[in-house]
C-alpha cells in the first residue's frame, strides 16, 4: 500500500478554552450551584491542561462540514494526480456522523461526482481512522481494487447546538470529552 497524498481543512473560527469553559458555566446556572459551577470549571481546565488542548476549531453556519472534506478530498485527488474516476473505493472512518443513510462516504461521493464509486463508512470509535486503512489495505493487497480514498470528518462541536448546559455535576466524566471535540 502507498500513500499518494494526505490533505486536511480546519474551520476558521476558533474557540479558545477559557471561552469554552465561560459558556458552560454560563449556560449551566440554572441547574448547577455556584460551587458545583466551581467544579465544572476546574474539571474542564484541568482536562483541557492534560491534553494540551489550547483551541479548538469549529464550525457556524457559514461552514459545513462536507464543504471541509470535500475539499480535502478534492485537494488530495489532484495532489495525487488523480481524478474522482479512478477511486475503486471511498471509506468514510470517523467517530462523528453527518448522515446514517446514505452514508458519510456516499455524501463524499455525490460531492466528488464520483457516481458509481463503492463508498462505504467504517466507525470503531477513535480508531475508526486506523479500521479504515486496514479495510483498505485489505482491497488492496486481495487485487480487488487499486486505488481509494479514506476520508475523515471529526466536526462534532457546533456552536448552534444546545450543548453547553452541564445538569448534574456527574455528566462532566461522561460529557467532559465533548468539549475537548473541534
Amino acid at each position: 500500500m502507498r500513500i499518494l497524498a494526505i490533505e486536511h481543512a480546519v474551520p476558521d473560527t476558533r474557540l479558545l478554552n477559557d471561552e469554552v469553559v465561560a459558556r458552560v458555566v454560563a449556560a449551566s446556572r440554572e441547574t448547577l450551584t455556584a460551587p458545583e459551577l466551581a467544579r465544572i470549571s476546574s474539571h474542564l481546565s484541568k482536562l483541557f491542561t492534560s491534553t494540551g488542548l489550547r483551541a479548538r476549531h469549529v464550525t457556524d453556519h457559514r461552514c459545513r462540514p462536507i464543504d471541509l472534506v470535500a475539499g480535502a478530498a478534492a485537494r488530495a485527488l489532484k495532489s495525487a494526480g488523480l481524478s474522482a474516476g479512478d477511486l475503486d473505493f471511498i471509506i468514510y472512518g470517523g467517530v462523528a456522523r453527518g448522515f446514517l443513510v446514505p452514508s458519510c462516504a456516499s455524501a463524499v461521493q455525490h460531492a466528488l461526482g464520483a457516481s458509481g464509486v463503492p463508498s462505504f463508512d467504517v466507525l470503531d470509535a477513535c480508531a475508526s481512522w486506523a479500521r479504515a486503512m486496514q479495510v483498505a489495505h485489505s482491497f488492496l493487497a486481495g487485487g480487488s481494487a487499486e486505488t481509494g480514498l479514506i476520508v475523515n470528518c471529526e466536526c462534532g462541536f457546533y456552536d448552534d447546538y444546545d450543548v453547553w448546559r452541564i445538569r448534574a455535576v456527574s455528566d462532566i466524566e461522561t460529557e467532559g470529552g465533548f468539549f475537548t471535540l473541534g
